[in-house]
């Protein structure tokens, strides 16, 4: 094989994987932030809709879902970018005659 064909198939990879774990960001970064069934305390970072930032939680090392990242930057990377496609969707959050 050659070194283009390589690249071509570990792009295809990457786009196969992305779709079939519900890579897109915006769906990613808008997931809840969820511990996992496992007990290890293992501190991470989300991003948080509703504050509209990256935040520290505690991961338990299993379980969960992709809203998980090592790092602070990481999650900023991914979640806070100034690209509006990559944002996650806005949530006006629910309003009704009473509360405006």
């Amino acid at each position: 094989m050659t070194f283009l064909t390589l690249k071509i198939m570990r792009a295809s990879v990457t786009v196969l994987v992305c779709l079939v774990t519900g890579g897109v960001i915006g769906d990613r970064c808008s997931k809840p932030l969820i511990r996992g069934p496992c007990l290890s305390i293992r501190p991470r970072y989300g991003f948080d809709p509703k504050q509209g930032k990256c935040v520290r939680f505690f991961y338990g090392g299993c379980g969960g879902n992709n809203n998980n990242f090592e790092t602070k930057e990481d999650c900023q990377d991914v979640c806070e970018s100034d690209d509006p496609s990559l944002m996650p969707p806005f949530d006006p959050g629910f309003f009704n005659e009473d509360n405006g």
